[in-house]
This record gives structure tokens, C-alpha cells and sequence, in this order.
């Protein structure tokens, strides 16, 4: 065996395992783009409505407080193992705002949105 033989045969393994490896990025980026079905279109544009992930807060092993905004509307939501419970919801941005003033996406939203602060207490204590 010659050493062009050997320097051949690896030229061809590393070309392979690239070949091999590309087509699997290709695959994962192709089932994580369509992976709701919709084909390259969030569910969100599909209907018109805009959904916004804002805060989650984990209060259990699977329980947790979710924060988030459809269309404007500010939504908490209980998530547990088994079900999904909206436990309060705020007006949109609009609503907020007074009738004479244009609502500004950027003005208020923090300084309105609810904060989360649980405080774990020893038994026995208030």
C-alpha cells in the first residue's frame, strides 16, 4: 500500500463523516423550523394573533408561573404535570394608556407588568 493509497482512503473517511454530519444538522434544523406543522409560518401569523413568552417562574418540581402576552393582553398562567390554568389576566397596551396619548410599545411595559417574588417561610412562622 502506497501512501497516496492511505492518504486517499482518509481523504475519503473525512469527507464521509462531513457529508454524514451535514446531513444531520440539515435534519434537526428541518424538523425544529417545521416541527409545528405549519411549514415555515409560526402558529402566531397563521391566524393573525401575536404570542409572546415573557417570564416563567418554577415554584415546584413541575409546577410553574408563566408570564405571557397574546396579542397585546398579558395573561398568567398556572402549568402543572397535568393541566394549564390562566389565574389572572391585564388589559393590552392600548387600555393602558389614556384616551388623548398614543400608547408607545416601549413606555410602560415594565414598569407595569406584575413581578413575581415567592418567599419560603419556616413552619410555624407568618
Amino acid at each position: 500500500m502506497t501512501i497516496s493509497a492511505v492518504l486517499s482512503s482518509i481523504l475519503a473517511i473525512i469527507l464521509s463523516l462531513a457529508f454524514v454530519i451535514g446531513l444531520a444538522w440539515g435534519a434537526l434544523y428541518l424538523l425544529r423550523r417545521f416541527q409545528d406543522g405549519s411549514f415555515g409560518k409560526l402558529g402566531s401569523q397563521q391566524d393573525g394573533r401575536e404570542l409572546r413568552f415573557i417570564r416563567a417562574l418554577p415554584i415546584g418540581p413541575r409546577e410553574r408561573l408563566v408570564l405571557i402576552e397574546v396579542d397585546g393582553e398579558e395573561m398568567l398562567l398556572g402549568v402543572t404535570a397535568h393541566t394549564i390554568s390562566q389565574l389572572r389576566e391585564w388589559p393590552g397596551q392600548s387600555d393602558r394608556s389614556s384616551p388623548g396619548e398614543a400608547a408607545d410599545p416601549m413606555q410602560g411595559s415594565a414598569q407595569e407588568r406584575p413581578r413575581f417574588r415567592l418567599r419560603m417561610t419556616e413552619q410555624g412562622e407568618p
